[in-house]
């Protein structure tokens, strides 16, 4: 008789499938694909340096990330984290903003598989794919990637580690190609791409900009719910961390400086209206019939990659919340031979399904991703604006004798002045200027979301309250979602 599996298979992850799970999530080629056409819509060339200012205000967190899981490295990541260092009741309603936050990572993601499947279709003579082809997409996308994860997290890690080489390849390419070759019209880099008063709309547009910028520097932090299926964790996980946002971060950056260089703000906007992605006429402008197969090609592995990862990570944060009987115990089951949270996939599975045939019908493909990606942000921000006074916290009250002023004061103290205030000014300034459909509703849904999850976990705290005992940090131990639940009981 096989019997149930009670750990996550460890020592299974070394340095590059550790950092190519984060790295995959900031998804190069989609930040480029995806990405880089909604930022210039609000801050025209500026695009570069939109992402220069995610960069700058993502580093901080990353740091106090890097910090706090090299002290305790857990699959529950900042809910563990928040849990050690403020009470057990802030640490679950962290969790359950983490766990949203990582599936609205996964929904996006068969929504840009869609919109790929269906200029594949039409590359091949298909006429007039619409929403039920793209949906079809979306159920494809799925199901490979379900086969992938699964079978277990090496076949996870060793698929994004293929699939990310791919994507950066590709696109490096493309954007050194249109840079010299775009239609013969420009050849050298535009340093006013930096010029904050270039911006199209001004300030406000770089602000707006921000929220699809910022999501480009979203996800790196799933390295951490691997914490417990990673070799010598507690120095590959900060490590990983810092190598995750750094390298997409800065291949941003310069791709789309060559972009913006080559090729006219005047020509993506057709694309936009339509609800097609502007990289592929931009690809067949540089290299002919050929560019747009290449483009569809690496959307669809690329859209995989980020689905693969981010299922880990939420399926990750589901499991340890179920282990601690925060969230139903079946949710902390492992399967017994691949050792994955097999239930929790289960459920990520067919709510992102759901998700997206209803926002693909209501918004489109495209808008649908705009608002996703865009609530994906603010649940974001928020869980870094937490994990940033975690940093100083857990460190003042279980580190004392290892408290650094500067990296677990100083530092931390940046992070929240940074996300707050691109939370502030890209949300509750800009967005909510917007119309219902693509504005006010994020920000209701979001926050809505929020205060749903403040309500379970009050009533956790009445029902529970001695879930699982005093949090004990000492070094020896990972925290409460490391330990081994007793068998569950009929």
């Amino acid at each position: 008789m096989t019997t149930e599996a009670t750990r996550l298979r460890s020592n299974a992850l070394g340095l590059i499938g550790i950092a190519t799970l984060g790295a995959i999530v900031m998804a190069p080629a989609l930040s480029i694909y995806f990405n880089y056409s909604p930022i210039a819509k609000s801050a025209g060339k500026t695009v570069p340096l939109v992402y220069v200012i995610a960069l700058v205000a993502a580093l901080p967190t990353a740091l106090s990330y890097a910090f706090v899981s090299r002290e305790l490295p857990s699959a529950g990541s900042a809910y563990t984290w928040l849990w050690a260092a403020t009470s057990k009741s802030v640490g679950v309603w962290l969790g359950l903003v983490l766990a949203f936050y990582y599936l609205i990572a996964v929904i996006i993601q068969p929504l840009m598989f869609g919109l790929f499947f269906n200029d594949a279709l039409q590359l091949l003579g298909w006429h007039g794919p619409g929403y039920g082809t793209w949906l079809t997409g979306v159920t494809v996308a799925t199901l490979i990637t379900g086969l992938i994860t699964y079978g277990g997290i090496k076949a996870s890690a060793r698929t994004s580690v293929a699939l990310l080489a791919i994507e950066t390849a590709v696109v490096a390419a493309l954007a050194v190609c249109t840079l010299y070759f775009y239609k013969g019209q420009r050849h050298a880099l535009d340093w006013t791409a930096f010029d904050p008063r270039c911006s199209l709309n001004g300030h406000r547009g770089i602000f707006e900009g921000l929220i699809i910028g910022t999501l480009t520097f979203i996800g790196y932090d799933v390295i951490c719910t691997v914490a417990e299926e990673a070799k010598a964790p507690r120095k590959l996980i900060p490590i990983a961390t810092l190598l995750a946002l750094l390298g997409p971060g800065l291949f941003a950056i310069l791709a789309s400086w060559a972009l913006v260089s080559a090729v006219p703000y005047a020509d993506i906007l057709p694309a936009l209206a339509s609800q097609k992605t502007p990289i592929t006429p931009i690809a067949e402008g540089t290299w002919g019939p050929a560019g747009s197969v290449v483009v569809i090609i690496t959307g669809l592995t690329s859209s995989l990659g980020v689905y693969i990862a981010a299922t880990v990570g939420c399926s990750r944060i589901l499991y340890a919340m179920g282990r601690d009987r925060t969230l139903p115990a079946w949710l902390g089951r492992l399967h017994p031979r691949f050792q994955v949270p097999w239930n929790a996939q289960h459920i990520i599975y067919v709510v992102t399904l759901a998700a997206a045939a209803f926002f693909g019908q209501w918004v489109g493909p495209l808008d649908a991703y705009i608002w996703w990606g865009s609530a994906i942000v603010l649940l974001g921000l928020t869980t870094y604006l937490m994990v940033n006074a975690a940093n100083f916290l857990f460190f003042a009250r279980f580190r004392r004798d290892r408290f650094n002023w500067f990296a677990n004061a100083f530092i931390p103290l940046v992070g929240l002045v940074l996300n707050a205030a691109i939370l502030y000014q890209s949300f509750f300034v800009a967005l909510i200027h917007e119309p219902w459909k693509m504005g006010k509703s994020i920000i209701v849904t979001g926050v809505g979301f929020m205060l749903l999850a403040a309500i379970y976990t009050a009533w956790i705290a009445c029902r529970c309250p001695d879930l699982t005992g005093p949090f004990d940090a000492s070094p020896a131990d990972r925290g409460p979602t490391t330990r081994t639940p007793e068998k569950d009981k009929p």
